[in-house]
C-alpha cells in the first residue's frame, strides 16, 4: 500500500458529507442511549468532480484511481480550497465502493472523472 498525492488543482467541484459512527440502544418506552462507536467515529466523505482532461491526462489519472481502488491511499496534503479544518493536515482517503465514473465529451475530446473519497484511518 502506497500513498498517492491527490492533485487538488484538478477539482471542478467538491461536496462534503460527514458521518458519525454511533451505537444506539432503544427501549420500549421510546428512550434511547447513544454512544460513539470506536476511536475514529467521525468520517468525512467528499464527492469529487474533476476538470475535463485530455486523453493523455485521463490515462495517467485513471492509473492512479485504479491503484487506489486496489489498496493504495490518496494522500491529501494542505491545499487552499479545502474546508478550513483540513488545512495543515495530511489525510488519507480511499474510493468509496472502489469505483469511479468516467465521462467522455466527444465534441471537446475531453474526459471527466466523478468519484467519492472516504477518509481512511491508517497507522
Amino acid at each position: 500500500m502506497a500513498d498517492r498525492p491527490l492533485i487538488i488543482e484538478l477539482l471542478l467541484g467538491v461536496q462534503e458529507t460527514t458521518n458519525h459512527r454511533i451505537r444506539k440502544f432503544g427501549y420500549g418506552d421510546g428512550y434511547e442511549q447513544i454512544a460513539a462507536d470506536g476511536i475514529n467515529t467521525k468520517v468525512r466523505e467528499y464527492n469529487i468532480t474533476t476538470i475535463p482532461f485530455s486523453r493523455f491526462e485521463m490515462n495517467a489519472f485513471k492509473e492512479q484511481l485504479d491503484d487506489v481502488c486496489v489498496g493504495d491511499f490518496f494522500l491529501v496534503p494542505a491545499f487552499p480550497g479545502l474546508p478550513p479544518y483540513i488545512v495543515g493536515e495530511e489525510i488519507r482517503f480511499r474510493l468509496v465502493d472502489n469505483n469511479y465514473t468516467l465521462t467522455f465529451f466527444p465534441a471537446a475530446e475531453k474526459f471527466q472523472f466523478t468519484f467519492t473519497l472516504k477518509e481512511a484511518f491508517s497507522g
